[in-house]
């Protein structure tokens, strides 16, 4: 007859905890959001291991503009990786994620600069650029009379 201890003892052996994580989020996908787990591989190899993610949930909302709005989390990623024997009580093989909300919101908000915006930058650049030619013209004017005077001007 088999003990509880014996069959953990053969199924600890057995156990590969190697994974890949094709994707891991926590609502809609939004644009400036990336998600750092995606498509993650580890590797153990010695099969005796306990991998452990801790994730920090940050609630977020994105506003492509005033009337949409989607609500989503981006998350933050600590990992760990505990090797453990049969029998030692640190723990059982496996993958594990611990995850918390934090009280912390994100909003991103996308602001496009409306007519009046561009009006005030086009008034600013024509203003500047009749400045500049108009100290262009008295210098200009300033050199030729004091060649004109026959003195001279370096």
């Amino acid at each position: 007859m088999f003990s509880l201890a014996d069959l953990i003892s053969y199924s600890f052996d057995q156990f590969n905890v190697s994974h890949t994580i094709n994707s891991l989020s926590f609502g809609p996908d939004i644009p400036p959001l990336v998600r750092v787990l995606d498509g993650q591989s580890r590797v153990v190899e010695d099969m005796h291991g306990m991998y452990q993610y801790y994730l920090k949930l940050v609630p977020t909302t994105y506003r492509p503009s005033l009337l949409k709005k989607t609500v989503t989390h981006q998350y933050s990623v600590t990992e760990h990786m505990r090797h453990v024997s049969a029998g030692s009580g640190r723990g059982l093989p496996g993958v594990y994620f611990f995850y918390e909300t934090s009280p912390i919101h994100a909003e991103f908000v996308e602001v496009k600069p409306g007519f009046w915006r561009f009006l005030t930058t086009l008034c600013g650049l024509v203003g500047g650029v009749f400045t500049l030619f108009g100290a262009i013209e008295k210098i200009v004017v300033y050199l030729f009379d004091m060649r004109k005077k026959g003195k001279s001007v370096i």
